[in-house]
């Protein structure tokens, strides 16, 4: 639950993006990876698996690998509810989502080799993954030149982003 949703256009296109994760598409998903906030886990499987590795830019994510290569499995549950802001400015936003880009990345070239057909993931967790990787990607982008498209619209962006968006698409 987004506690600032309605404080501002972005806050509200983070809200709706939140929304349509957690109630349009996780729900009924038998197999998840873990990615923000609101994850629990038994203490006794993260030791056995050995933490989360600070090495990573999103270690929640790398985590749901090493779980899956040790046989544990993940699951979505939408009836628990945790609460968090939004970043409430489009450079902030920008720096926030690139980090994420990166660290699934990160995550995925780690684990690269779990991911082939004879690892010890199951099969539908690695296709699940793929569409995790495709839809965060895609909802995201969209989510994110809508935002800077409707703030360019309402005179509020005081910067020439569409270079910027050019350059770092090209260095992704």
């Amino acid at each position: 639950i987004i506690r600032n949703g309605k404080t501002n256009l972005l806050t509200r296109l983070v809200q709706l993006e939140y929304y349509s994760r957690h109630e349009l598409i996780y729900p009924g998903k038998k197999m998840a990876f873990f990615m923000g906030s609101g994850a629990m886990f038994r203490t006794r499987c993260l030791k056995e698996v050995g933490g989360f590795n600070a090495e990573m830019l999103t270690e929640d994510l790398e985590i749901s690998y090493r779980l899956y290569e040790n046989g544990y499995i993940l699951v979505f549950d939408n009836t628990i509810s945790t609460y968090e802001l939004a970043t409430e400015d489009i450079n902030n936003f920008y720096k926030q989502r690139h980090r994420w880009f990166r660290g699934l990345w990160q995550s995925f070239k780690a684990h690269f080799s779990s991911m082939a057909i004879n690892s010890g993931i199951p099969i539908p967790a690695r296709i699940y993954f793929s569409h995790i990787v495709i839809e965060n990607i895609t909802l995201s982008s969209i989510l994110f030149f809508s935002a800077l498209f409707a703030l360019d619209l309402a005179g509020f962006l005081t910067f020439n982003y569409k270079n910027i968006l050019i350059g770092k698409i090209v260095v992704l």
